[in-house]
């Protein structure tokens, strides 16, 4: 399913990344794309992006505003600078961006179309450090905000027409002194971070809650037992929504760390009679309510409740959640077409897109997914399931699946590189635990299943020699067994296992004394 809307189109490129590449470790290489990553995706979220892709070391960006898409590509070049200076490492990382906007064609989270031509022709003929935008967004974004300067006309590769070339300067009206040291002033210090999801929908569900409440008492104070029960349908709805609010909250307070079964409210606790009662005489025997008489009240209209876009961004997601728990797969595909084009729901889709994608076996397609979602979804991305993803596409997606990991960076992504360490599988169980060392968390590593799935898993002696030794430091006793398997019986065990036998014994002999 396809729609076609007005994008701004941001093209991202490290210069002279094919020279890096042939001159660096593959290991370097990694680092320099996740430094990069990790400075550039928050940038596009705060300034309200969408990372569409990323196509080696290029990021394809959309904005609907032509403006923030000029001062996010400022940002990007200021932050870059800084890494620069900062770290060793990234001493060379120097980007060309080009930006066009135009109408485009949204398919499957992807965008086609004229204006991605277009910044991908101005990106190639960029210097490093700037930014060149097409006649279009020079047009659209506010002069207030933006200033450039002209470059001239070109005659780009597979567009039609001439474009008029501009390069964004410095913006306009700097809150703070401009930073000389940075080609845009340093316009990333100046951007506002909006606050955490989770604390911008405990606001408003605090204040939907509140509401709720309200319209109870005051239609409380005024109705008899009858006419409460004769509007129950409305009151009923008040109470739905409380605790459509109540499950909400419980949704983002665990950091959607498990399904959540939905809340349904199926009866109204009415308060205690003297709180709805209408006065009487002492002794005078209570009226029935006249259906008629009611009819007649003059009751206000209930209030409603206003409804945050975090919130329903979190219902969706919740709702959407308990479709893949039931694996009804035709029933999510068809809450994920609904969401085609509710630009509040992208993030959200996308995530749940990858979802489904990773439970039905297409590991790219929820890499795809994945990344168009990490850097635009906030707290939604602490989803346990997430890491769980990712951390089982390690071993066949290496590069792809660790460029996710390192930018969610929750305690579920840490908690599933952690059991992966020691679980079957080389090639995922090592790249977890080199990940956990990149990051300095070697005591997460589960080093004691490490090496005995080393072990018992590996061909080469050599190899399960290195495992005899971890398990030798360790101290361990429940290793003895496995010690004493390893050093194999007769003459071909001795033979199989004569690299280690020596040192099996020294630490089956330890392990005995210490335990």
């Amino acid at each position: 399913m396809s729609r076609h809307e007005n994008l701004t189109i941001v093209l991202t490129d490290i210069v002279g990344y094919t020279r890096m590449t042939s001159e660096s470790s593959r290991a370097a290489m990694r680092q320099l794309l996740a430094q990069h990553d990790a400075t550039v995706l928050p940038l596009v979220r705060a300034y309200g992006g969408r990372h569409v892709k990323s196509i080696g070391d290029a990021l394809l960006l959309s904005f609907r505003s032509a403006t923030d898409a000029v001062l996010c590509a400022m940002a990007i070049q200021d932050a870059i600078a800084e890494l620069r200076e900062r770290d060793a490492a990234c001493t060379e990382l120097h980007l060309r961006i080009g930006i066009a906007l135009g109408e485009v064609r949204v398919e499957r989270r992807d965008v086609f179309g004229e204006a991605v031509n277009i910044a991908a022709r101005l990106e190639a003929l960029t210097p490093a450090d700037e930014i060149y935008l097409s006649d279009t967004v020079y047009l659209a974004m506010s002069k207030g905000d933006v200033d450039a300067r002209e470059i001239g006309q070109q005659t780009l590769r597979g567009v039609h027409r001439p474009v008029q070339v501009y390069a964004a300067v410095a913006p306009v009206g700097m809150a703070g002194e401009p930073d000389p040291r940075r080609p845009f002033g340093g316009l990333h210090r100046e951007q506002v971070r909006a606050r955490p999801m989770v604390a911008r929908t405990r606001s408003a569900l605090t204040l939907a809650a509140t509401t709720a409440r309200g319209v109870w008492v005051q239609q409380s104070a005024r109705l008899s037992r009858g006419a409460a029960r004769g509007l129950g349908a409305a009151v009923g709805a008040g109470v739905a929504s409380i605790a459509l609010t109540v499950a909400i909250t419980s949704l983002v307070e665990r950091q959607l760390s498990a399904p959540i079964p939905g809340a349904t409210a199926t009866s109204v606790v009415e308060p205690p009679d003297a709180a709805i009662a209408p006065p009487q005489a002492q002794g005078e025997p209570a009226a029935a309510a006249d259906p008629l008489q009611l009819a007649r009240l003059d009751l206000p209209a209930p209030t409603p409740v206003p409804v945050s876009p975090e919130q329903r961004v979190a219902d969706w997601y919740r709702g959407s959640l308990r479709a893949l728990e039931a694996q009804d797969y035709p029933a999510l595909e068809q809450r994920l077409q609904q969401a085609q084009g509710d630009g509040e729901l992208d993030g959200a889709a996308d995530l749940i897109a990858g979802h489904l994608a990773y439970a039905q076996g297409r590991a790219s397609t929820a890499l795809d997914a994945y990344e168009a979602a990490v850097p635009v979804v906030g707290d939604l991305a602490l989803d346990p399931r997430l890491g769980r993803n990712l951390v089982g596409m390690l071993a066949k997606h290496t590069a792809r699946a660790e460029s996710l990991l390192r930018q969610v960076a929750s305690p579920a992504m840490v908690e599933a590189l952690s059991q992966r360490s020691g679980e079957a599988g080389f090639y995922g169980r090592h790249h977890a635990v080199r990940i956990l060392s990149d990051l300095g968390l070697q005591a997460r590593v589960r080093w004691y299943d490490y090496a005995i799935e080393e072990l018992n898993g590996r061909s080469e002696c050599e190899d399960r020699r290195a495992a005899v030794h971890l398990l030798h430091e360790l101290g361990d006793p429940r290793a003895i067994p496995h010690l004493e398997q390893a050093r194999g019986e007769g003459f071909g065990g001795w033979m199989r296992n004569r690299c280690l036998r020596r040192s099996a014994d020294r630490a089956i002999a330890a392990l005995k004394a210490a335990g």
